[in-house]
């Protein structure tokens, strides 16, 4: 029961992040806040025992890890937006409670990697999706490979919305972009999905 109320407490918590994210691709600091409920419940849940410290041990390891590696690879240059530096940080120590009787090791698996996979897919998915979309009338003119997996995710601009649109490379004058991610939106709707599991057989 503690375990789906955990759940639901944290797609309830990104509802508010994932809204501005996708509106506005700037998310409100205080709107982090809204994820309070569900640190009361991880409070509550390991006082009375209800969460094993195992789970909690291996879901806040595993949260450190990949936290330090995304820092790393932010520090080096890799594109990550605040927001969603923010999001991972934390839902992180939240996310030992997706568990996937699929993908299970042993009784544990560990839940932020599952919520991170879902989180990329869905991303990944919007970007091809996006790109495909805007270029539906250049694929019959396309002359090579090359040329064609560009196309998937990638399409051409005259002008770069910096909030919402990466420039890919600028030559001569022709400026292509990917998509920008709204990972914190895509967020929201892994955690809605990983909340349904619990209702399938």
């Amino acid at each position: 029961m503690l375990w789906g109320l955990m759940k639901l407490a944290i797609a309830i918590g990104l509802f508010l992040p994932a809204y501005y994210d996708w509106k506005t691709r700037w998310v409100d600091d205080r709107s982090w806040l809204a994820l309070l409920p569900a640190y009361l419940l991880l409070g509550y849940g390991v006082l009375i025992e209800a969460y094993p410290l195992i789970s909690v041990l291996e879901g806040v390891i595993f949260s450190i890890i990949i936290i330090g590696c995304m820092y790393l690879f932010r520090k080096m240059g890799y594109v990550l937006g605040g927001a969603d530096f923010i999001l991972m940080a934390i839902v992180a120590p939240l996310s030992f409670v997706y568990k996937c009787p699929y993908l299970s090791i042993g009784e544990v698996f560990p839940g932020f990697l599952l919520f991170l996979f879902l989180t990329s897919i869905l991303s990944v998915t919007y970007v091809f999706i996006v790109a495909i979309w805007r270029n539906r009338d250049r694929f019959h003119r396309v002359k090579g490979i090359k040329d064609f997996i560009r196309l998937l995710y990638s399409y051409e601009t005259e002008e770069v919305d910096e909030d919402k649109e990466i420039l890919v490379y600028d030559r001569d004058g022709v400026k292509y972009v990917t998509p920008g991610i709204p990972m914190v939106s895509f967020a929201f709707i892994a955690s809605l999905l990983l909340l349904i599991l619990d209702f399938i057989p």
